[in-house]
């Protein structure tokens, strides 16, 4: 068993997530890893937590176990409220 090595920086991961939502300014992350290595698919979750932090990106998810969607966001663009005890909707906004 051979165990081939990946070298992926979250960097470029988060150029990647840019580039895709350049695009179409939104997408589930699903697709941003679809078919990626573990490490990949790690390493592109750290990038968009970053992006989340550096307000590049938002994250919405509705459901519970449903889809999660990455959204670009504008540089003006204000960051949504969340009502505490709402849990008709889950929304993970930074």
């Amino acid at each position: 068993h051979q165990v081939a090595e990946v070298e992926v920086t979250s960097e470029e991961r988060m150029d990647f997530v840019m580039a895709a939502l350049a695009e179409r300014g939104q997408g589930p992350f699903f697709e941003l890893i679809a078919g990626a290595q573990r490490i990949v698919i790690v390493v592109t979750f750290v990038a968009v937590l970053e992006l989340m932090k550096e307000l590049k990106v938002m994250v919405k998810q509705v459901d519970l176990d449903g889809e999660i969607w990455v959204y670009q966001r504008e540089p003006s663009e204000e960051v949504p409220e969340v009502e505490e005890g709402s849990q008709s909707e889950a929304t993970e906004d930074v």
